[in-house]
């Protein structure tokens, strides 16, 4: 059996190529040793790359780049709810669970409510249609779009139903 080493597994790691990794074992254990005993990986902790200057005084690329990239603050938390607390919001308004409105069931009592989710998660979150498709088990992007529109009408002529979506946006933004 060949066994990695770790600074075989981080250099490989570095490349990020599979290639690079083969390469490795070829060059260290000979490649019909590599070609005919299955690898184990061997992961290590991580250990951090420490700066490295070359004889000349020049700094290469890399360390450059994270030097350069360490100057940026960090991306700040996003401001809109998750879709889990979406579902779980409109979930428990309704008495349903958060399953059913991951189901595939045409019933009033989970349809309703499914289609208000995904219109608040498509009013309150930058996500896409398909996306939202998704994390709602796996719907279509057509499905989102009829449910949103669909609740966007309701809104729009119902002004008793309009409330109740205010007060279900107001609850899943605290």
């Amino acid at each position: 059996m060949v066994a990695i080493g770790s600074e075989d597994y981080v250099a490989a790691r570095n490349r990020k190529s599979c290639k690079a990794l083969l390469h490795l074992l070829e060059l260290h254990h000979g490649a019909e040793e590599v070609a005919s005993q299955p690898v184990e990986v061997i992961e290590p902790e991580p250990i951090p790359a420490p700066p490295v200057e070359l004889p000349n005084g020049s700094v290469p690329a890399f360390n450059a780049f994270q030097a350069w990239i360490d100057k940026f603050e960090p991306l700040p938390a996003p401001t809109y709810p998750t879709i889990h607390k979406i579902k779980r919001c409109v979930s428990e308004h309704f008495g349903i669970t958060v399953p059913e409105i991951d189901s595939d069931r045409r019933m009033k009592r989970v349809v309703r409510p499914r289609q208000i989710a995904m219109y608040i998660t498509k009013k309150l979150t930058p996500r896409s249609l398909p996306d939202i498709g998704r994390k709602f088990g796996g719907k279509d992007h057509s499905t989102v779009h009829h449910a949103v529109h669909k609740i966007e009408n309701l809104v729009e002529h119902d002004a008793g139903f309009a409330g109740e979506i205010s007060i279900l946006m107001a609850k899943v933004q605290t």
